[in-house]
């Protein structure tokens, strides 16, 4: 309790703002808290262990002190090996691939376009979530190669599929620590060209984010994007801390509402469904498409089609399928018509 205490006195002082010369500084401090013999007997020992803690408290929300427990070293140890296996993967992808939701009109239930999921199993620790894996490559400096591997295998799909005269869209998540670095944008349509596939067939989802409002290279890459073609989606919406102002300041042509929101439907959550029908009508009066994720039942379906939400996506349609099952099961059967 005392190293503790001590640690909190620490955090507390440097949060102070500090004058040097006529600018005044404002810091922020993560601390790592150990105790010997517990957290280790060697010097070596203690002090990993307190880098481990220290680790956990950026990963926590930084400007905290955290105690070191065992299970931190397992999840260090864990992050530290997807880190490895993730550089090697991206070298040599082996374990890597694409699975694609279908998304379907409400109106008709006719296919409208499809989400490109990213997947990775790996021998050692198999099937890895991206929930897990792309936090990793962010950390490590690996998302861009990790986003550039998705874009180009995308596009070489949807440039397959066109020659075939399927034309749908395929929708495609980017980090925003991507969007956010010089010549993102210029990467995304080199890597559509060099597969001769049509940027207009192509949606790119981004997730709000307070770094990117402050980026002018990340609306420069939006812009270059929207100017080529590419239709732009604001992924989770309604779960951010921003989203009007990020309707209103960004060229998006579709808002997906954040699953939580749909779970709504069936319970008893009267505001959030209050919220999704403003939702839905404010997309109305901004022409902006809707698409509905995570619909898992007939109820939530019916619901979203009767206020007249356009597209939908979840299990109760279909769960993500590899390329060659998409293109059987639904391409060559269910593709809306042109």
């Amino acid at each position: 309790a005392d190293g503790m205490s001590r640690a909190d006195e620490l955090l507390k002082a440097a949060r102070e703002p500090h004058g040097i010369d006529s600018y005044v500084v404002l810091t922020t401090v993560s601390a790592g808290v150990v105790w010997a013999p517990g957290d280790g007997v060697t010097p070596r020992e203690l002090i990993q262990n307190a880098e481990i803690a220290v680790e956990s408290a950026k990963h926590q929300g930084r400007n905290q002190a955290i105690s070191f427990d065992t299970q931190m070293r397992e999840i260090f140890s864990r992050r530290a090996g997807l880190t490895q296996a993730l550089h090697r993967e991206l070298d040599t992808p082996t374990g890597l691939s694409l699975a694609y939701q279908p998304q379907c009109r409400l109106s008709d239930g006719r296919l409208w376009g499809a989400e490109v999921l990213l997947r990775w199993d790996h021998p050692e620790f198999g099937r890895i979530s991206p929930g897990e894996f792309v936090p990793v490559a962010e950390a490590a400096g690996l998302v861009r190669k990790l986003d550039g591997w998705v874009f180009d295998q995308a596009a070489a799909q949807l440039a397959d599929w066109q020659r075939q005269g399927y034309d749908l869209k395929l929708s495609v998540n980017l980090s925003v620590l991507s969007l956010m670095m010089e010549g993102t944008a210029r990467e995304i349509l080199d890597r559509l060209a060099a597969h001769d596939a049509d940027p207009s067939m192509m949606t790119v989802e981004i997730t709000e984010s307070e770094a990117l409002e402050d980026s002018e290279t990340g609306l420069n890459n939006l812009q270059i994007l929207d100017a080529a073609g590419i239709s732009l989606a604001l992924d989770d919406f309604g779960t951010g801390h921003s989203s009007l102002r990020y309707v209103q300041n960004l060229p998006l042509s579709t808002l997906k509402i954040d699953q939580s929101f749909i779970r709504s439907i069936d319970s008893d959550a009267a505001k959030a469904r209050a919220i999704l029908r403003a939702t839905l009508e404010l997309a109305r009066q901004l022409d902006l498409t809707v698409v509905a994720e995570g619909v898992e039942t007939q109820s939530q379906f019916d619901w979203l089609r009767d206020r007249r939400c356009q597209v939908a996506q979840g299990f109760l349609l279909a769960r993500p399928m590899i390329a060659s099952d998409f293109q059987t099961d639904w391409l060559e059967q269910r593709l809306e018509a042109t």
